[in-house]
């Protein structure tokens, strides 16, 4: 059985037209957007191996970049948040939010 991890994607595309087709797919593949180049998820893994796919078809490695960072923003180790709250609601209760 395959467990849930949660992730956070960020990604640097010169291309607007790229970038707006990887965001949607990343958000068709369950991953949220906290702004236009980061997204977040609770996903299984083989969400995230998609995530990797879709990054590979869309950054150009000579001038983009992307990466995908476990993280655990619904634990109680977030140290700070603001905005978004309801996006984590859903997940895990968030413990520090102004």
């Amino acid at each position: 059985m395959e467990m849930e991890k949660e992730v956070l994607i960020c990604y640097d595309i010169e291309s607007n037209k790229k970038r707006e087709k990887l965001r949607k797919e990343l958000k068709e593949l369950g991953f949220v957007s906290i702004q236009k180049s980061v997204m977040w998820g609770y996903v299984l893994p083989a969400e995230i191996r998609a995530a990797q796919r879709l990054l590979k078809k869309y950054v150009d490695e000579k001038g983009d970049c992307a990466f995908i960072v476990n993280t655990r923003l619904s634990e109680k180790d977030l140290y700070f948040q603001i905005g978004h709250e309801e996006m984590f609601k859903k997940y895990k209760e968030p413990y520090l939010v102004v």
